[in-house]
């Protein structure tokens, strides 16, 4: 009897698993063309900011000195800020186009008048995801002080801690947006409390549900290594035109990952705001 139960349970879990891993395909298909949009405006746009700055102090060959990181620290608040003002219009929005409703892009402005709480969630989640790894990054760092093979051991003793407390907190606080955007008097530290409170039990779900994308995009990042590496040693018109080709696949097939993903949360949140 007690067998059947664990047979049940184990199926119940497999069948939510799947479920969820349709409705997020079934969200993307439906409505990708406005999630795309969407993330350009929320995403892509604010991220691109520092990555030029970089891309400039690259191509300028300006000297890695205290000036230029303020540059860049500079942009990298700037682009913060400018997705605080999209991001909960964007989440809102997955969230709907995950119940079935059909959402336009220009939708990710909605909620614009709540970019301080927005802000006041990304600086929350971003001192969380630092203070996550500072235990693993402390033994790295106590490591190095060793020899030989107790180095290698402890360096990646620390790696191992240090990532798995990064996917614990990022699990643990990937609902938030969700829990912000839709209530209006919802606060970033209460969202990020609520998120906790409903991913528990629900960790090894989503990460089950996410496995088969993810162990995709590791795949497409070795095939871009092994392509790159080789084409790189003799340049030609075929062989460049290979890479670039290359490039543009991996690009689209992650941006299908990452909007895969998005619709998977907005679809775990949607169950179990309902339960």
């Amino acid at each position: 009897m007690e067998q059947k139960t664990k047979l049940s349970a184990a199926a119940q879990k497999a069948l939510q698993i799947t479920s969820l891993r349709n409705e997020a395909s079934d969200t993307v298909r439906h409505s990708w063309l406005d999630i795309i949009g969407m993330n350009c405006v929320a995403v892509l746009g604010p991220i691109l900011i520092p990555v030029i700055c970089a891309v400039l102090d690259v191509m300028m060959q300006l000297p890695a000195d205290l000036e230029t990181g303020m540059v860049f620290a500079v942009c990298l608040v700037v682009g913060m800020v400018l997705q605080s003002f999209v991001v909960l219009g964007l989440t809102d929005a997955l969230r709907k186009m995950a119940a079935g409703k059909d959402i336009h892009f220009r939708a990710v402005g909605d909620q614009a008048g709540s970019a301080g709480r927005a802000l006041m969630f990304l600086v929350l989640g971003l001192i969380l995801l630092a203070a996550s790894v500072v235990p693993g990054g402390a033994i790295v760092l106590a490591g190095l002080s060793l020899q030989g093979t107790w180095k290698i051991v402890v360096a990646v003793l620390g790696g191992v801690i240090a990532a798995a407390a990064l996917a614990v907190v990022m699990l643990s606080t990937c609902l938030a947006p969700f829990c912000m955007a839709k209530d209006e008097e919802c606060g970033a530290a209460v969202a990020l409390m609520r998120s906790a409170r409903l991913m528990k039990g629900q960790k090894r779900q989503l990460v089950w549900a996410l496995l088969p994308s993810l162990l995709l995009q590791i795949g497409l990042a070795a095939a871009m290594a092994l392509l790159l590496w080789p084409l790189n040693v003799k340049r030609d018109f075929l062989t460049d035109t290979l890479m670039y080709a290359g490039g543009v696949a991996f690009v689209i097939a992650t941006g299908y990952i990452f909007m895969r993903l998005q619709a998977m949360l907005a679809c775990l949140f949607n169950s179990l705001d309902q339960e």
